[in-house]
């Protein structure tokens, strides 16, 4: 019988992010009583994306809130939006994980009559790449040095719809929603039966104009915790599971009542979750392979298997004086769309930096203006570098104070995700020769040269293990370099 190697499928994981910048511009609503512009927040959402001849396109809307003073000198607020479009080329990848959006530099411009609303929306793609091989985990007529790893395997993934749902009461009357912004932020993710669960926290801000006579500009922050569960049939309790959230609506309402001048505040949120989960497999992988009977050549392949590990929150504080230059005689009555930028992660100086901005709105005789402010800020981070880390960024509390500065405080939330890479090497392939030519010798000896494993021997001497340990019980492995190996044959 010739010699026939076996081989299993195996299929190896892999993630790899991509970042692309799309400017984006969009005329604001002309029927709008505009005298000034005084602040603008932006926020997309995806609408699809798919994987073509090797590149990623992918599209989704805009949509500005823009606040700003009437001719009459009240602030009030209007929308505007814009789809686009846009392409990454050359990712090499099998299938679109996620793609975060951010919208960052809104700002307005007036032009022949009218404003326009110009940003850049950045997209961070995480694409998945998955290696299918074949490795040899034996054979007729072959012997192979086996080694048994587990191999963390991606049952499943996908995309699902979540909703999530909150009422709040206020204490005032409110006369119009000038902006709003929301972010999510998860805090825990794990395998349940037939569906992942998410812990996490929305956090949402509201800038709201009070029905009164002084139009007065009101900030209030809630977080609204959730649990909420994806379906993902393949889920088990003992698996490790990962995913990712993303806002694709928010819609407020608020609900007066005159009688009592109090507000109830109705809050939806529309959720996208990109969900996977994986589980250990134990596989017997070749390191080497050797026949009795005939020449083979063997190929060692190298392989990278990468998932997640964790997922979880940690929270910081963190305070600063800002940039803001204050205008004579005027009076700083709110500061709004805050956000956090440029989040980067410093693994050897085990740091997350960052940028916290915001507008400030300023009254003068004048009229109502907006100015942008900012503090950097760097927190602690307990990292590892052999550890790859993506973080979110979620601000669960803002408020500034004035002094010879203006000073931002907030209490920001991190999502992070830790995803561990391991390399394995393995026999990819076997190529049969020629029939090997009989040995004549009767006893043949290998002699030790130090730290000689079995398997050393064996392919030396091309005998099995059985044959070895028959013929020299006395023998331990790892050889300490005095022993003799001693095969006998019939002649």
């Amino acid at each position: 019988m010739s010699v026939q190697p076996n081989y299993e499928e195996l299929k190896f994981y892999g993630e790899q992010t991509f970042y692309k910048q799309t400017e984006v511009e969009c005329r604001v609503n002309a029927s709008a009583d505009i005298k000034n512009v005084v602040a603008v927040t932006g926020a997309a959402a995806s609408v699809g994306e798919e994987i073509a001849d090797g590149e990623v396109r992918y599209g989704g809307r805009v949509t500005f809130c823009v606040l700003y003073e009437t001719a009459e000198g009240v602030p009030a607020k209007t929308e505007c939006g814009v789809e686009f479009t846009d392409k990454y080329e050359n990712t090499g990848a099998s299938s679109v994980g996620y793609i975060n959006y951010t919208v960052t530099g809104a700002e307005a411009r007036f032009v022949n009559g009218g404003y326009i609303i110009q940003a850049v929306v950045n997209a961070e793609i995480n694409v998945n790449k998955v290696n299918t091989v074949n490795v040899l985990t034996g054979g007729d007529d072959l012997l192979c040095d086996l080694e048994e790893k587990e191999i963390k395997t991606l049952e499943e993934s996908g995309k699902s719809a979540l909703q999530l749902d909150d009422e709040f009461d206020l204490a005032y009357p409110v006369k119009d929603v000038l902006m709003h912004t929301a972010t999510v932020c998860l805090s825990e993710v794990q395998s349940g039966i037939g569906a992942i669960i998410l812990d996490g926290t929305v956090f949402l801000s509201l800038t709201l104009l009070q029905n009164n006579e002084k139009n007065v500009i009101v900030k209030e922050n809630r977080a609204i915790p959730f649990r909420l569960e994806a379906e993902m049939r393949s889920a088990s309790p003992e698996m490790q599971a990962a995913a990712f959230l993303s806002l694709s609506k928010c819609a407020i309402k608020v609900v007066v009542d005159e009688e009592k001048d109090t507000s109830a505040v109705i809050a939806s949120f529309d959720m996208d979750c990109y969900g996977s989960v994986y589980s250990g497999k134990t596989v017997r992988l070749a390191r080497d392979a050797y026949s009795v009977k005939n020449e083979v050549g063997v190929t060692v392949s190298g392989f990278t298997n990468q998932f997640v590990t964790a997922q979880y929150g940690t929270a910081e504080k963190i305070s600063g004086s800002t940039d803001h230059e204050f205008t004579d005689g005027a009076e700083i009555v709110a500061v709004v769309g805050e956000r956090i930028e440029n989040v980067g992660l410093n693994a050897d100086n085990n740091l997350i930096s960052g940028v916290i901005s915001a507008t400030v709105i300023e009254a003068s005789e004048n009229g109502y203006s907006g100015k942008r402010a900012a503090v950097p800020f760097e927190v602690p981070f307990a990292g590892n570098k052999s550890t790859e880390y993506a973080i979110c960024v979620a601000i669960e509390n803002f408020g500034y104070r004035l002094r010879n500065t203006l000073d931002f405080d907030a209490a920001i939330r991190f999502s992070v995700t830790e995803k561990a890479t391991e390399q394995y090497t393995a026999v990819s392939e076997i190529t049969v020769g020629d029939e090997k030519t009989e040995k004549t010798t009767a006893i043949s000896v290998y002699i030790a040269k130090g730290n000689d494993t079995l398997w050393d021997v064996c392919k030396e001497l091309g005998v099995s293990a059985e044959v070895i340990a028959e013929l020299n019980p006395e023998v331990t492995f790892p050889l300490t370099g005095a022993e003799r190996i001693i095969v006998y044959r019939n002649m």
